[in-house]
């Protein structure tokens, strides 16, 4: 079964983007909103930080799948 990009990662210096599927998406959201670029990981309370370890094995495991696909640079 071919998997369908149809969601995209932009990059934050805002000249392009990756296409991906919806699942890695959202659950990139999800790590997001757990953990933000400005707290480190060590700032996380301890069911936080199991939490976004499982997100990220999650995402690991997305990647080999296949989920992410070739980036596009505007």
């Amino acid at each position: 079964m071919a998997l369908k990009f149809d969601d995209a990662i932009e990059w934050p210096n805002g000249l392009g983007y990756t296409p991906c599927t919806r699942e890695y998406a959202e659950l990139c959201d999800k790590m997001d909103v757990l953990k933000p670029d400005y707290i480190n990981l060590d700032d996380l309370s301890p069911d936080d930080y199991n939490e976004f370890c499982s997100l990220s094995h999650r995402r690991d495991q997305l990647l080999g799948e296949g989920h992410l696909g070739k980036s596009v640079r505007y």
